[in-house]
């Protein structure tokens, strides 16, 4: 079997990520927990080798590059934080037409292997999306599909339901992730 999906993970800048704790937390905290996230996440993606053809760093962030690359990881590295859409798309430009990809943001709390093989074998089809919403603002966890430019990218508040929405239009199989 040909391993054709790749995991993206869209990581912006540590100095300014978590900007909603601001009440809670400092600067160099926040900053912190968003680098604590972001290598959970890569601990998980990089125990399903079995699943995934590699996983794409998008960044701008030169220690998120860094520890990308440490983790074994493809790292592509923005000239400028263009936000999560940009960042996908500049992934998804690189590979070839018919591979699936995983996006997962870069602090998905939670995030299991059995997730990551779950939404890889959702999209082992062509014209598939598998997606996890997220519970508070009704954006999306994790984003899979299959071709990787199948649906145009919202992420951002309510992206799950413009997901869903634009994956039908396209006429895709849409399977929702049962994961928290």
């Amino acid at each position: 079997m040909i391993k054709d999906i790749w995991a993206v993970v869209p990581v912006k800048r540590f100095a300014d990520a978590k900007s909603r704790l601001a009440p809670v937390l400092g600067s160099h905290e926040r900053g912190e927990l968003a680098r604590v996230m972001f290598e959970d996440v890569l601990d998980v993606l990089m125990q399903c080798d079995g699943v995934l053809a590699g996983t794409i760093v998008v960044t701008a962030d030169l220690d998120a590059a860094a520890i990308g690359r440490r983790r074994g990881a493809t790292v592509l590295l923005e000239n400028e934080d263009g936000g999560i859409n940009a960042a996908v798309r500049g992934a998804v430009a690189r590979l070839e037409p018919s591979a699936g990809i995983v996006i997962v943001p870069s602090d998905i709390p939670q995030l299991s292997p059995s997730a990551v093989a779950m939404a890889a074998d959702l999209i082992s089809k062509p014209q598939t999306l598998a997606i996890a919403a997220a519970s508070k603002d009704g954006g999306t966890n994790l984003l899979a599909c299959r071709p990787a430019s199948a649906v145009p990218l919202h992420f951002g508040v309510q992206s799950h339901f413009e997901h869903r929405r634009t994956a039908q239009q396209s006429r895709l199989s849409v399977s929702v992730l049962p994961i928290p």
